[in-house]
């Protein structure tokens, strides 16, 4: 909920000053926009998979090294795609 409302205030910014803007700042400033918004969903999702495995391991008895391991697999994936992430999104390093 903070993430996009955060998202709409920034469109809504950027959107007044479009006026202004060549069409590369309007382009450049767009895939921006994208990019910080993936970035600020990803940790939700990356939770969300953590509670998964603890739900799995928890209240299912699961226990195993590779389910251990996925957990901590899955705990630095932000620190590795995120800045591929950036590197596909922001324009100016396309």
């Amino acid at each position: 909920s903070f993430t996009i409302c955060q998202r709409l205030q920034l469109l809504v910014i950027l959107h007044e000053k479009k006026v202004h803007m060549s069409e590369k700042t309007k382009m450049t400033h767009h895939s921006l926009t994208k990019a910080l918004t993936i970035h600020a969903i990803f940790p939700i999702f990356n939770m969300t998979c953590m509670a998964i495995l603890c739900t799995a391991q928890i209240n299912f008895g699961l226990h195993s090294k590779e389910i251990e391991g996925l957990a901590f697999d899955v705990a630095v994936m932000p620190a590795l795609i995120n800045p591929l992430l950036t590197l596909y999104f922001v324009r100016p390093y396309r």
